[in-house]
C-alpha cells in the first residue's frame, strides 16, 4: 500500500505542475488518436453497492474470462460503473475516485468525470499527454490501441489512450467522450497481475447516475 500511495503522490504532484501551465498549453495543437463508432487508498468514503447486472469479458495473462458484474455507484461525481468481484470503489479526493482491486491495492484505476461543458475532448487529451510525459523521464509514453474494447460501446464518441511501460509496472490513461460526459481513466497494473483489460472494459461502462 506504500508504494502505491508513492507512486500515486508522485503523479498527482505532476498534475498539479500541469495545471499550473495549463492555460499557456491550451494554445497548443494535439491530434489525438480518435475512434467513433456506431454499433488508492480504502481510507476514504466508499460507494454505494446495487444489485448484480451484466458481464463483461476481458483477457488477462493470455486468458480470456467472463465475470459477472456489480454495479458500484459514485455519489461524489454522479456516475454508475460496472465492476468484477473483488474490487472496490472509493472516493480518493474531489473530483477523483479509485477503483481499487481488494487483495493487492496497488491495482487501480483513478477516475475523473465531468461534463464537456467544462472542457473539450481535445483540451483533456493534450492534458493526459503532458501528464503521461513526466511518470518517468527515462520512458517515453506511446499510444495505446483500444478499438477492441470501444467498438462495444455505440455511446462512446471520441476516444485516446496512452501507455508507459515501466519496470515492474504498467501505467495506462484512457480518455474518452460519452453522450456529452468526458471520463479520464488513469490505471496502474502489474505485468503480473495484468488486470488492465479488466480495468478498461469496467471504465467504459461508465455511465451517469
Amino acid at each position: 500500500m506504500t508504494k502505491r500511495i508513492s507512486f500515486i503522490a508522485i503523479l498527482c504532484s505532476a498534475m498539479l505542475a500541469l495545471a499550473a501551465c495549463n492555460t499557456a498549453d491550451q494554445q497548443e495543437t494535439t491530434t489525438p488518436t480518435t475512434v467513433e463508432t456506431n454499433a488508492g487508498s480504502n481510507t476514504g468514503k466508499e460507494e454505494q453497492v446495487t444489485e448484480k447486472d451484466n458481464t463483461i469479458t476481458y483477457t488477462s495473462n493470455n486468458t480470456e474470462k467472463t465475470e459477472e458484474t456489480t454495479t458500484l455507484t459514485s455519489d461524489e461525481q454522479q456516475y454508475a460503473i460496472q465492476a468484477i468481484k473483488g474490487f472496490s470503489l472509493t472516493a480518493e479526493e474531489p473530483g477523483k475516485d479509485l477503483l481499487y482491486l481488494n487483495e493487492d491495492e496497488s491495482i487501480s484505476m483513478r477516475i475523473e468525470y465531468m461534463s464537456s461543458n467544462d472542457t473539450t475532448f481535445q483540451d483533456l487529451v493534450k492534458n493526459t499527454e503532458d501528464m503521461m510525459s513526466v511518470i518517468n523521464e527515462n520512458v517515453q509514453y506511446t499510444e495505446f490501441d483500444i478499438q477492441s474494447q470501444v467498438k462495444n460501446h455505440s455511446n462512446i464518441s471520441n476516444v485516446a489512450a496512452y501507455k508507459v511501460d515501466l519496470a515492474d509496472r504498467v501505467v495506462i490513461s484512457v480518455v474518452f467522450e460519452k453522450e456529452n460526459q468526458l471520463v479520464r481513466l488513469t490505471i496502474f497494473d502489474k505485468p503480473s497481475v495484468d488486470l488492465a483489460d479488466a480495468m478498461i472494459q469496467m471504465g467504459l461502462t461508465i455511465t451517469s447516475n
